[in-house]
């Protein structure tokens, strides 16, 4: 079954040129659920790095 899910924000960039850079946007389900989406264009904003501490998931 397909439904048409609107955005609630429209797709945008965020800390470019930095290692936090992604790509995110908001939906809306049909029973008025935010859902956001995000795409990083680093590993290390995800996974952490020693060189990055204050990112990623603590050790």
């Amino acid at each position: 079954m397909s439904r048409q899910l609107r955005f609630r924000e429209e797709p945008k960039r965020r800390f470019s040129g930095s290692t936090l850079e992604h790509h995110t946007f908001f939906l809306e389900d049909p029973s008025y659920n935010l859902m956001e989406f995000k795409y990083y264009c680093h590993t290390e904003a995800i996974f952490g790095s020693y060189d990055y501490a204050q990112i990623g998931d603590s050790a």
